[in-house]
């Protein structure tokens, strides 16, 4: 099977689906990381916390752990669009890797980028048979996560 994690940012799916990436390279399938963002940030102040190269750095490194490809679309962080744009670039990587199933941002993720990143993949992976959505973290939402499949990532 061919298998797509789609995270808004570097460290998303190793914190919402890792183990079930690592389950799927273990049974042999192949499995590709997309990354939306660069992940660099800054405070409030404007002062750099994470460089988009220390981000790029990290998410290779998890990737090699993880035995992932990964692909990283660079748009910034807090600038992820809701758009056709961002849905055609996840299309692409759909259909050029022949996607089996797909692990996204739950839709009703308060974190705006994870938001837009799920609902794009969302429309953009309409017709892949399976369609799993993960939470990267635990912020307070106006809807409780319905989680209801879970991986033994023991």
């Amino acid at each position: 099977m061919n298998i797509l994690g789609v995270g808004a940012h570097f460290d998303d799916l190793e914190l919402g689906c890792s183990g079930t990436l690592i389950n799927h390279v273990e049974k042999g399938d192949t499995v590709i990381m997309l990354v939306v963002t660069n992940s660099a940030y800054h405070d409030e102040n404007g002062k750099l916390v994470r460089s988009a190269e220390d981000a790029m750095q990290e998410g290779i490194h998890a990737a090699e752990l993880i035995g992932a490809r990964m692909i990283c679309l660079e748009y910034a962080t807090f600038e992820v669009p809701f758009n056709e744009d961002l849905t055609s670039k996840i299309h692409k990587v759909i259909n050029d890797n022949k996607i089996d199933a797909i692990y996204s941002h739950w839709i009703h993720d308060i974190h705006r980028d994870h938001e837009f990143v799920g609902r794009c993949t969302l429309m953009a992976g309409r017709h892949v048979p399976r369609f799993l959505m993960y939470r990267s973290n635990h912020y307070d939402s106006i809807q409780a996560f319905p989680g209801n499949i879970y991986s033994d990532i023991s």
